[in-house]
């Protein structure tokens, strides 16, 4: 029998995408959204304890929920200078 030469290596290195870290990503970005929404009906009232902590709350889960939205969605893109590097790894 003939030996087969080896097989070239792999032009790009396929990397295991991190579905928790990306699900993660979307329901904060959700449930800031939905904060951010019952904050502003509240907004009427005029005090700041109505409103006030909604939007301080949405502001905690959206701002980060957003950016690693942002970061994968410019991976979808493939995007030069992102990696999936820049995502946290909750996969096991």
């Amino acid at each position: 029998m003939k030996k087969r030469a080896p097989s070239p290596p792999p032009l790009r290195k396929h990397r295991k995408i991190p579905y928790k870290t990306i699900l993660l990503a979307l329901l904060l970005t959700i449930s800031g959204v939905i904060f951010f929404s019952v904050g502003m009906t509240h907004y009427g009232n005029g005090r700041f304890t109505d409103w006030g902590l909604y939007w301080l709350l949405g502001a905690l889960v959206f701002i980060p929920g957003s950016y690693h939205l942002f970061i994968f969605l410019q991976l979808m893109r493939e995007t030069p200078g992102y990696s999936y590097d820049m995502l946290p790894d909750f996969d096991d």
